[in-house]
């Protein structure tokens, strides 16, 4: 199956570019972002339908992720 990945950091890049190009790479699956930022992390489940995790740790500690995009 697809490669589960995870970005921690949405900020312009891991929003604009890293978390655009997972959605249109045929072989990964967005699983979660991490921000430690409430309102961001609403904002991340609104806009991209996934997990928003309130710190890396947490990605990192999240056992379905494969990948993890650092992008901070």
């Amino acid at each position: 199956g697809p490669v589960r990945t995870a970005i921690i950091g949405y900020g312009f890049a891991g929003k604009s570019f890293h978390a655009y190009l997972v959605g249109l790479a045929s072989g990964l699956k967005l699983i979660g972002i991490a921000s430690r930022d409430e309102e961001t992390r609403k904002r991340i489940e609104r806009e991209q339908s996934c997990r928003a995790y309130d710190s890396p740790e947490a990605a990192f500690a999240d056992p379905d992720v494969d990948l993890i995009i650092l992008a901070t």
